[in-house]
């Protein structure tokens, strides 16, 4: 099982790191608990660790969450969040303009 302690700008930087995606409960809009992240809910390490072991003990859930966790990243990589997000309120503004 490979987890990577370093830091991306967003969930397709996840991906790209190969492994499964460990966040706090900060705010990210994209980190699902036990869907495609590991979120831990407090400072306490045993959180973190009783969570890695209960994925060690059990691969069909790591790969469940890793395929997730690598759709999620698709999903948020940056054309499809301009495409989304930013061309709609382009055009807005445009017409806005005329």
């Amino acid at each position: 099982m490979q987890f990577h302690v370093l830091s991306f700008e967003g969930p397709d930087g996840y991906a790209r790191a190969g492994g499964v995606a460990c966040t706090g409960c900060s705010g990210e809009d994209y980190a699902v608990p036990g869907r495609n992240a590991l979120v831990v809910q407090t400072a306490d390490p045993r959180e973190f660790v009783g969570l890695f072991r209960r994925l060690r003990a059990n691969p069909g859930e790591e790969r469940a969450i890793r395929r997730a966790g690598r759709a999620t990243a698709r999903e948020y990589a940056w054309a499809e969040v301009i495409r989304r997000q930013v061309l709609p309120r382009l055009d807005l503004i445009r017409t806005q303009a005329a």
